[in-house]
């Protein structure tokens, strides 16, 4: 008779949860196909997905950026390579990303792309035009290892995707076209400075790092290591915040 009762409740349980398990699976955001899409039609899920670590689904700001230096998502990668993306978004200089990708096939290269200001061409004008300044630079064996080797050692995949000023939840607002995040309750405001956005793509596994003008932790020290061996890290100490 126990047994019996212990069968009927199990019974329950399955009529109750597995429709709630079909119904998170059909409602579950699904990633978009963007392969076929412009850059102007891709916004912020088709770069930073739900399972990708930290919550930038909805980051329009960022996503423009990446769109005006012509950045596609890293998913577009598909099984067969591993990359790592660094976004540098500083308050007083123009942003930079730098990428290293390392194909099952194929050379390894390191990527980088940033906006130079076109000087005047007369006095009349009040406007500079932004032109995209793009490099790509063939890693050699020992420059590839040393960025991966870097990557694998500090446990990329398992490091935390935020730190004290870019952990949810903010208050977000948009002005001027730029989003702006502040905590709600307890806890520091966001200061002023660079935002720090690492990636990293493993053959179908994506995560994503975020920091504010952060110290001596991993994430500054893998985006510096991305720069130095792109000849981009800044000489001037003081451009590096």
């Amino acid at each position: 008779m126990a047994q019996q009762h212990h069968l009927t409740k199990l019974l329950w349980i399955a009529l109750i949860c597995v429709p709630i398990f079909v119904c998170m699976c059909v409602w579950a955001p699904k990633p978009r196909f963007t392969e076929n899409l412009s850059i102007n039609e891709l916004v912020s899920s088709d770069y930073f997905g739900h399972n990708s670590g930290a919550s930038l689904e909805r980051n329009n700001w960022l996503a423009s950026e990446l769109r005006n230096l012509r950045e596609r998502p890293l998913k577009e990668l598909g099984e067969n390579a591993l990359a790592y993306r660094f976004i540098w978004l500083r308050s007083f200089h123009p942003p930079l990303i730098v990428t290293a990708y390392f194909p099952d096939k194929g050379e390894s290269v390191l990527c980088s792309k940033t906006l130079v200001s076109e000087p005047k061409h007369s006095e009349k004008e009040l406007l500079r035009r932004d032109i995209l300044k793009e490099t790509k630079i063939t890693l050699t064996a020992e420059q590839a290892a040393k960025i991966r080797e870097s990557f694998d050692a500090s446990r990329f995949f398992s490091l935390n995707c935020y730190d004290e000023y870019t952990r949810p939840p903010l208050i977000d607002f948009e002005f001027a076209g730029r989003t702006y995040r502040y905590f709600h309750g307890e806890g520091p405001s966001m200061k002023d400075g660079a935002f720090w956005v690492l990636e990293g793509y493993d053959h179908g596994t994506h995560r994503v790092l975020v920091r504010q003008s952060p110290g001596e932790d991993a994430v500054k020290q893998l985006a510096t290591l991305l720069m130095k061996e792109a000849k981009l890290l800044p000489i001037d100490t003081r451009e590096i915040y």
